[in-house]
């Protein structure tokens, strides 16, 4: 929906108190990308970004701490939904 814009969410949930919001895969990747420079981040995450249960959630989550736990720790941070 919104890439971390401080605001828009607590004005929405005002507006809309009982709707869910996630956050968008495609610009975690990206500022992912940007931050941790390293293209092989795009395989692993994108598992854990379609992921429709948790364990597959949490396995594909567990790969990308196996390779780079700045990079799951980055992830961890991120609300799975508000």
């Amino acid at each position: 929906m919104i890439d971390h814009r401080k605001g828009i969410i607590p004005a929405l949930a005002e507006v809309w108190p009982n709707y869910k919001f996630r956050f968008c895969g495609r610009h975690i990747l990206q500022n992912m990308m940007s931050r941790f420079k390293v293209d092989y981040l795009t395989e692993q995450f994108l598992p854990a970004a379609i992921s429709s249960n948790l364990p597959e959630f949490l396995e594909a989550m567990e790969a990308i701490q196996a390779t780079s736990e700045a990079t799951y720790l980055y992830l961890t941070r991120i609300p799975l939904e508000s």
